[in-house]
Order: C-alpha cells, then structure tokens, then sequence
C-alpha cells in the first residue's frame, strides 16, 4: 500500500467502518485493513488508511466525527 497511511485503529471494526464513511462523504478515500483474528475477533485491530496527501484532511475530520460522537 505504497503511498497510504495508517490514521486511525481500533478493535472494533464498526467504529472503523463508520469513520471510513465519514471520510468519503467528505470526499476522502480510505481504505480499511482488518488485523483481528478471525475465529473469536478477541485479538488484533482493524486499521484505517488514507492517501498521504490526505492524512491532515482527514484527521481534522475525524477528530471533529469523534467529538460530535463522544459528547454527552
């Protein structure tokens, strides 16, 4: 994955998979590669990457999806 960087892991693929939509409505691509193992998922993580042009979009991004997503 020449040219991709890793910006963001979590164990939960849901909260990946989320992020990943949250970045191509805003017209980021973003690949996610699933590191869990595959019989009980209880080890590993699933890791998302952007292109390395990207990486400061994106971030700023999530950071503002995963303000909006933690308040209380």
């Amino acid at each position: 994955m020449e040219g991709m960087i890793k910006i963001w892991t979590s164990p939960e693929p849901y909260q990946v998979e989320l992020a990943k939509q949250k970045l191509e409505e805003n017209g980021i691509e973003a690949f996610i590669i699933n590191k869990l193992e595959t019989i009980t998922h209880a080890m590993g993580e699933v890791e998302l990457y952007v292109g390395e042009e990207k990486v400061s979009a994106a971030e700023d991004i999530l950071h503002l999806f995963h303000a909006e997503n933690t308040e209380e």
